[in-house]
């Protein structure tokens, strides 16, 4: 009996102690796999700390690169210089690669970054491309410009005075402000025998003065007028950058709502005018991807078509020749290349004298108008030349003279000049206009 009981108490004993070492060992299983877990997790949720840093690292040189940017343009550098490599930043470094993005047409649209960041091992890299926004109306508030030349300006008229008996004055009228970069210049050419030189006639523009500025007073050059002594309508002013267009938005804008043309628009080919004048009725927009060139559109026929510009705004991807007889209202001239007036040859058979209109007046290029220009709105290019040296003047005033005898007519052909300054022109169609000087982020995405 008591070596059974013996045997049961033993038996007992053996299991309790399987079943303790059971126990012990699921207990160390168990914290080792929660150890292990927990170091898993510990690891894992320091390494999501390394990408997070490694991101705003990477945000960090995306930022540096659109503030770069930002300094370049106003100053008419080149944003594609900016790159950086292993820039040391919060204990990490960033790389960032900037290129520019063209369109088709070999326009520039915009840019694209990619920044890269490391932080302890782990990388993030951010791409975003940014773009220059558009506005409608491209210079500041401070100014009313009637005409701008990014280089020079130079706006001209003939007189001729004998003895005060023959007395042949054209006026030269700038009704808001004028600014040439490099040099601007309002100059009376007067044949003057005994007489007197016209002044420049500078009218206040809705209670102020006008004023002919230039980045040096030097520089400007004003009949009758000593800029020196009148630094309040003289002012000079930092060098102000030519506004850029944005021709991409136009034509996209143009294909979807206006009319857009493939190809260059000349007077040569009659149909193509009248052709493109029929789609043009309901659409305030027309875009031509080549040049417009309108000399030697004397007849009544197409003039009278002409006037059906009324009302629109034309962006052309070339030069613009022509123009001499276009009098439209409300017309907006938009190009890329020159803007080029022909002047005697065109003006003579009508004795009209050069291009009045109300609208915008820009171009990329230069403008050149060899005869008179009366403008209510907004001329602007690289360099604008406006008007008659004195050879041309005499030579003009000749001819015209005889053309109007011929008629019966003793009148001499006017070369009268109106720059006046009107800021509805800027209100142009389907949000279409001028790209800010600097860019914003429009897509960004990380990986």
């Amino acid at each position: 009996m008591k070596q059974s009981v013996n045997k049961v108490m033993s038996n007992e004993s053996g299991s309790s102690l399987v079943f303790a070492m059971l126990v012990s060992f699921l207990l160390i299983t168990s914290a080792a796999i929660v150890v292990h877990f927990s170091n898993t997790e510990l690891l894992s949720a320091k390494k999501q700390d390394y990408q997070t840093s490694a991101f705003y690292i990477a945000e960090a040189g995306l930022e540096r690169a659109i503030n770069e940017i930002n300094k370049k343009l106003p100053l008419e550098q080149n944003p594609e210089d900016v790159h950086y490599n292993n820039v040391f930043f919060q204990d990490g470094t960033y790389n960032v690669i900037v290129q520019e993005r063209k369109n088709a047409h070999n326009e520039l649209v915009g840019w694209d970054i990619e920044s890269t960041g490391k932080y302890e091992g782990e990388t993030e890299v951010i791409n975003a491309f940014v773009k220059q926004p558009i506005i409608q109306q491209p210079y500041s508030s401070d100014f009313n410009f009637a005409l701008f030349g990014n280089e020079k300006v130079m706006v001209q008229t003939f007189s001729a005075s004998v003895l005060f008996v023959v007395n042949i004055t054209h006026k030269i009228q700038l009704t808001g402000d004028a600014h040439g970069n490099d040099r601007i210049t309002f100059r009376h050419n007067v044949l003057d025998i005994l007489g007197s030189t016209p002044r420049v006639n500078l009218n206040n523009y809705n209670g102020k003065i006008s004023k002919v500025s230039s980045s040096n007073r030097s520089n400007i050059e004003v009949t009758r007028w000593n800029p020196i002594n009148e630094p309040n309508r003289f002012p000079q002013y930092e060098r102000i950058l030519l506004p850029r267009f944005d021709f991409d938005h136009a034509r996209k804008m143009a294909k979807k709502h206006g009319v857009y043309r493939d190809r260059s628009v000349t007077n040569v080919n009659l149909l193509e005018i009248i052709n493109l004048i029929n789609l043009m009725p309901n659409s305030e927009l027309i875009f031509i991807e080549g040049d417009l060139n309108l000399i030697g559109v004397g007849s009544t026929l197409l003039s009278d078509l002409l006037r059906n510009f009324d009302n629109k705004t034309i962006i052309v991807n070339g030069t613009v020749t022509g123009l001499d007889l276009l009098s439209s209202k409300n017309l907006n001239i938009i190009a890329k290349g020159d803007i080029i007036s022909a002047g005697i040859a065109d003006i003579i058979p009508d004795l009209t004298g050069g291009a009045p209109f109300r609208g915008l007046l820009f171009s990329e290029g230069d403008i050149t108008f060899h005869a008179n220009l009366i403008v209510n709105g907004h001329v602007a290019g690289r360099n604008v030349s406006v008007g008659a040296s004195l050879s041309e003047g005499i030579l003009r005033n000749v001819l015209g003279g005889l053309t109007q005898i011929i008629n019966g007519l003793l009148r001499i052909v006017g070369d009268d000049m109106h720059l006046k300054y009107d800021e509805d022109v800027f209100n142009l169609p389907y949000s279409i206009g001028f790209k800010e000087n600097y860019v914003e982020v429009v897509e960004q995405r990380e990986r």
